[in-house]
């Protein structure tokens, strides 16, 4: 995809967002029909799947549109445009039906909705248009392998090879690597290489699924063979934010922690803003560690940090924030009020000793 400058966005008002997202049923109708009308169906059966498929898809695209607008920031979008055309080039599926329904959108939101926040909407709209019409068709990711040891990792992931992916991860502990190490050096590079194969459409959802049930599984088996330190005193939370179902890299931290001597509880995935602001405080956890993986969930993390510190205070944990989105996007997560970041158990680690 060819470079295109964003524009400059403020964030946008509340009344802006609650009316775009009023809007999403007819915007749907109004993508549906047009599609149609390019592309009559064959049969009811095709009409049902595909205005399903539609449907599926324009959510997602006004998601991360909205998610910009909230946080004020058009990168959001366009490095969510990027991941898209190059998951449908990998597909042999030219992004022009996703330029059609966007050009959809603006034609019918510059007509609907009257706000005097609507030129950002557009603009950002008008941004996406180009990008994706610019994008040559058919071109895909350029995959970078990593590294001998993890790309035998993510293919013993891959085959479901527990005892495989077990072994490597002993035998690196046995020659000196902590399971941070293991971590960071190992695991985290063959997941994300498991991730850009389904990416690029050379392995299935199944097979990440199996890929990642397996890496946790090493991760437990690591876990019990490591060291543990003497308690410390000091504790820590960690949770996936509201919304965010992504738990391994969050589990890496929080095993990390607890071998460091913390006493620690790991909240798992999707874990509602209310309950995770009652339960710091009731526990006071010292130090909060948060788990994002998707841009929407960048403004409930901002509403999530606001919330603590205004009702906790100062008894409010120190709030740290980890995962792929934070190095994708990093000018717009450090404008959400945390007090550190990171994109490993390293980062994690040094941050919490700050």
């Amino acid at each position: 995809m060819q470079t295109h400058s964003p524009p400059r966005l403020a964030p946008a008002p509340t009344r802006l967002l609650q009316r775009l997202h009023a809007a999403r049923e007819p915007l749907h109708a109004a993508v549906i029909a047009d599609y149609f009308e390019r592309h009559p169906p064959a049969s009811e059966a095709e009409r049902l799947r595909v205005a399903e498929r539609c449907r599926e898809d324009l959510s997602s695209h006004l998601a991360q549109l909205a998610a910009a607008l909230q946080l004020g920031d058009a990168e959001v979008f366009a490095a969510y445009l990027r991941w898209l055309q190059s998951v449908l080039a990998s597909r042999c599926l030219a992004v022009a039906h996703t330029a059609d329904a966007l050009k959809v959108a603006r034609d019918w939101i510059e007509v609907h909705i009257q706000d005097a926040g609507v030129a950002d909407v557009l603009a950002l709209l008008e941004h996406g248009i180009a990008a994706l019409s610019a994008a040559e068709s058919g071109v895909g990711l350029v995959l970078a392998e990593p590294g001998a040891p993890a790309l035998a990792m993510s293919q013993s992931l891959l085959a479901g090879e527990r005892a495989g992916a077990e072994a490597q991860v002993l035998a690196a502990m046995r020659e000196g690597a902590a399971l941070v190490d293991v971590s960071v050096d190992l695991l985290q590079p063959a997941l994300y290489h498991v991730g850009a194969l389904w990416q690029q459409n050379r392995i299935t959802v199944a097979q990440e699924h199996l890929a990642t049930s397996i890496a946790q599984t090493a991760m437990v088996t690591g876990f019990a063979a490591a060291d543990m330190a003497p308690p410390n005193g000091r504790t820590a939370a960690f949770a996936c934010v509201q919304d965010n179902l992504h738990t391994l890299g969050l589990r890496m931290v929080s095993d990390a922690f607890e071998l460091a001597g913390w006493d620690v509880s790991f909240l798992g995935a999707d874990v509602p803003n209310r309950d995770l602001v009652d339960f710091c405080d009731a526990e006071r956890p010292e130090l909060l560690g948060l788990s994002v993986s998707m841009p929407p969930q960048l403004p409930l993390l901002r509403a999530l940090i606001e919330r603590l510190r205004a009702e906790l205070g100062n008894a409010a944990p120190q709030v740290v924030v980890g995962g792929l989105l934070v190095s994708q996007l990093e000018a717009a997560a450090h404008t959400l009020g945390a007090d550190a970041w990171f994109r490993d158990v390293r980062e994690a680690m040094a941050a919490a000793s700050t």
